[in-house]
């Protein structure tokens, strides 16, 4: 006999809700796509009212699962108050991210283009001011926002129950297949993992969108002012690295009495209520970075 208790419950919630917010992104981008097409329309504008279909999506799910469970995942609430510790921890979260592993996406690419994969990107360019901020809302601002209250205020508080390391792995799989870009799998995995790592330390979902944010940021002003990084210079990742220890050290600072990271007495693991939904989420990522986005 099957008993549906409320570790089932969450599972199935979560699951459900991450192939319904796949779903209806992919459908969304293939009109608002489409229709930029028919109109002419190209380059950033192309790209950026693009990448508005994400959060969007984000949100409808994160509504229609509110109105089922009586609570309301668009409004951040958090558990405990932001604090100037938690600030700390997204800044150096995002410059060690930026600096520290911020080659790893150029290394990837040309390691895939030496097996015969060449990997596609969209080309941002930013001259104007007016083309900044529009890049800043689309994105920097709200994929940061609604990202996180996805992955970290709904998946995560959904699913703190289970083991540590399984919830920051999964966590960080799902998000990076998410972005569908094969090309930076491996830096979102990292970043989603830390960033499952904050939020459980702070139990606060501002500092995960102000790391999001911020490393997002970066990118777009640098573009902006036509500034090029060597993300390979030895220099660069020393200090980048040397700033994710320093969040590590917070972080993880008297772990054995923080909640957040002590054992739990009867972790939940993953059940077959999360396996259905779950993984035909996955499996919808993989195939469209297989199809979409490499060129064999």
């Amino acid at each position: 006999m099957i008993v549906l208790n409320e570790q089932n419950k969450t599972q199935y919630k979560v699951s459900s809700a991450f192939l319904f917010m796949i779903i209806l992104s992919f459908t969304l981008s293939l009109i608002v796509q489409g229709v930029l097409t028919l109109l002419g329309c190209g380059g950033l504008v192309f790209v950026c009212l693009s990448s508005l279909c994400s959060p969007l999506s984000i949100c409808i799910v994160l509504i229609f699962s509110g109105k089922k469970d009586g609570e309301d995942y668009i409004l951040v609430k958090n558990k405990k108050r932001l604090n100037g510790i938690a600030v700390l921890l997204a800044v150096f979260l995002s410059c060690g991210m930026f600096l520290g592993f911020g080659f790893i996406n150029s290394l990837f690419s040309q390691l895939l283009y030496r097996i015969g994969i060449s990997v596609s990107s969209p080309e941002v360019i930013i001259t104007t001011f007016r083309q900044f901020l529009l890049a800043l809302f689309c994105l920097c601002f709200f994929p940061a926002v609604y990202e996180e209250l996805f992955f970290r205020n709904f998946f995560i508080k959904n699913l703190k129950d289970m083991r540590f390391i399984a919830l920051i792995l999964i966590n960080g799989l799902i998000f990076s297949l998410y972005h569908r870009s094969l090309s930076q799998l491996l830096y979102q995995f990292i970043f989603g993992v830390n960033l499952a790592i904050l939020y459980l330390k702070t139990e606060n979902a501002i500092p995960c969108i102000t790391a999001h944010f911020l490393n997002n940021f970066a990118i777009v002003l640098f573009l902006y002012l036509g500034v090029s990084i060597n993300f390979f210079a030895l220099f660069n990742i020393v200090i980048g690295l040397t700033v994710l220890c320093l969040f590590y050290i917070i972080v993880f600072y008297n772990a054995k009495t923080d909640k957040a990271f002590s054992k739990k007495e009867n972790p939940a693991s993953i059940s077959y209520y999360f396996i259905p939904f779950g993984l035909t989420g996955i499996a919808i990522c993989v195939l469209y970075i297989v199809l979409g986005a490499v060129n064999i």
